[in-house]
């Protein structure tokens, strides 16, 4: 499903919103670590950096989802994993973790 931002429209017209909202916040929550872990293991990784590496990721594993029939090739979900991983940039880098002497 290559049309961008399908889930959304889903969400607004289809009874089960609560199913809609959960595929879009679970793609989000799972590449926040992923965000994380990158700005954990090299502070000078920029947030383009971060978004670059979490779209190819998430790509790679829609790409293989596909080639193996196991799922979906979505749009969606490679700029919500990729926003997951930005916002965990975000998160390591507007908080107490940041602060910390190195």
């Amino acid at each position: 499903m290559l049309t961008p931002f399908w889930e959304y429209k889903e969400l607004i017209y289809n009874a089960d919103k609560f199913y809609w909202l959960g595929q879009i916040i679970g793609n989000i929550v799972m590449f926040i670590p992923l965000g994380v872990f990158l700005c954990r293991i090299n502070r000078r990784l920029s947030v383009v950096h971060i978004g670059i590496i979490g779209f190819v990721f998430s790509a790679f594993i829609e790409l293989t989802q596909f080639l193996t029939g196991r799922g979906l090739l979505e749009f969606d979900d490679i700029f919500h994993n990729t926003l997951g991983a930005v916002i965990g940039y975000f998160i390591i880098n507007n908080s107490f973790f940041s602060k910390r002497k190195k």
